[in-house]
């Protein structure tokens, strides 16, 4: 008995020809490979190295402009010889504003011992309503006191301070009484009878600093 078979064979895929190359005879297994090579680098490696490419170009772009930025600062100063110029300039300026300010300092604080000697020379009845002190070193100091002894203490005490005590030949008086009179005020309530008083003197020395 003869079967016949009457269905059509199915005839294999053909893939075209493209640029001379018949893929019909190409390995099937190599060219899927060969794909998702391409499909891998394509859809993953390449837009990786491009967004890797463009972190470096922005990091170029930073350093540069930080580069840009000191160079601009560094060439404002001018050259290094001119920098040192003025830097030398400036600490001897400084050296000598230091000078100056510690001779002044120093006629500053001439006065405080002789101030000082003078207010531990004085009783507790007697205070001054003026005091100067001139450039030739004449101190005049107006005041008054409850008691006359007081106003007598206070001068003797003044003369045997160092800072009056004659020196280089002086001769006449260092430290004494111009005027004293008598005054009444009212001190807590009460009528007072006053020594008002007016004394010049010729400092001698202001101590160590001289």
């Amino acid at each position: 008995m003869i079967e016949i078979n009457l269905l059509e064979k199915k005839k294999p895929l053909e893939l075209p020809v493209i640029l001379g190359v018949d893929f019909n005879k190409v390995n099937k297994k190599s060219l899927l490979i060969g794909y998702a090579v391409y499909y891998g680098l394509t859809s993953v490696l390449i837009p990786g190295f491009k967004n890797k490419n463009q972190d470096v170009r922005d990091e170029i772009v930073q350093q540069k402009a930080v580069f840009n930025r000191l160079k601009k600062e560094v060439d404002s100063f001018g050259s290094l010889t001119e920098v040192m110029d003025a830097f030398t300039k400036r600490i001897e300026e400084l050296k000598s504003r230091e000078a100056l300010v510690a001779q002044v300092m120093s006629n500053k604080s001439n006065p405080y011992k002789v101030l000082r000697g003078l207010s531990g020379s004085l009783n507790d009845d007697i205070w001054f309503n003026s005091l100067t002190i001139d450039d030739k070193k004449v101190i005049k100091i107006d005041g008054e006191s409850i008691s006359f002894s007081s106003v007598g203490d206070f001068i003797n005490n003044v003369k045997e301070l160092e800072y009056f005590i004659p020196r280089n030949g002086y001769s006449s008086e260092t430290f004494g009484m111009k005027e004293l009179k008598e005054t009444s005020d009212q001190l807590y309530g009460e009528s007072v009878t006053l020594q008002s008083f007016s004394i010049e003197g010729k400092i001698q020395s202001y101590g160590d600093l001289e």
